[in-house]
């Protein structure tokens, strides 16, 4: 069985020297590619496979068996979209852009969109574009995976960590210090502008944690 060039093997053996790697090779039915009206991936469309895999074709195919080498890295001209997760988005140089894991009808999947459930890492922007256009401009690719524990929502909505995934980000220390200040991990949000007053409403009851003998800590629970 062979997934595009590639089957398992004897270990030990090299598969590919060129360009350490970069080329890969995968049937024309195993990209997910931007929306064209015959069905198959074009040149220099920018491409996924499987989970992470991102890159761009390097020629058409004509039908679903072909096999297609794609760029893993490299500097392209490429379609992006000025949107994020919220709606319109200028795009600065430097921004991370990432791409649709479902197209749909869609002719441009690339954009600053890092909703998780949606999108893959896909690259950076080297030129701007204003908010809500979508323009084509040089895009350095770079695989790069995901952290699979990374968990990201979008600020209407939490992340779905689905049923196989119990800890979303996990944290552990240990410190051998006897006296002074030991922070695991630190966090800070100074609330500046009116929206960071938090107002009470006729029946809102407020609770607050207190430290156990044990050192865990208790939230008594609230009055109704």
């Amino acid at each position: 069985m062979t997934y595009g060039v590639y089957t398992a093997g004897t270990a030990g053996d090299e598969v590919s020297s060129t360009y350490e790697g970069r080329h890969l090779t995968f049937s024309e039915s195993q990209l997910v590619h931007p929306y064209i009206a015959d069905g198959f991936v074009n040149k220099g469309d920018p491409v996924l496979v499987g989970e992470n895999i991102v890159g761009v074709a390097f020629r058409d195919a004509a039908a679903a068996t072909d096999l297609i080498a794609i760029d893993t890295e490299g500097i392209w001209q490429l379609s992006v979209k000025a949107t994020d997760q919220n709606g319109n988005s200028a795009v600065v140089v430097g921004d991370e852009l990432f791409i649709e894991k479902v197209p749909g009808t869609n002719t441009s999947i690339l954009s600053k969109n890092y909703n998780k459930a949606a999108m893959v890492r896909f690259g950076y922007a080297l030129y701007p574009i204003a908010e809500g256009v979508t323009d084509v401009i040089p895009v350095k690719v770079h695989f790069d995976p995901d952290d699979q524990y990374e968990q990201v929502g979008v600020s209407a909505a939490f992340e779905a960590m689905g049923a196989l995934l119990s800890n979303a980000r996990e944290y552990r220390y240990r410190s051998t210090k006897v006296s002074g200040d030991i922070r695991g991990q630190y966090m800070a949000l100074a609330l500046n502008g009116a929206g960071g007053f938090r107002r009470s409403t006729p029946g809102t009851h407020h609770r607050r944690s207190s430290r156990c003998p044990d050192r865990s800590w208790r939230t008594p629970r609230a009055g109704v």
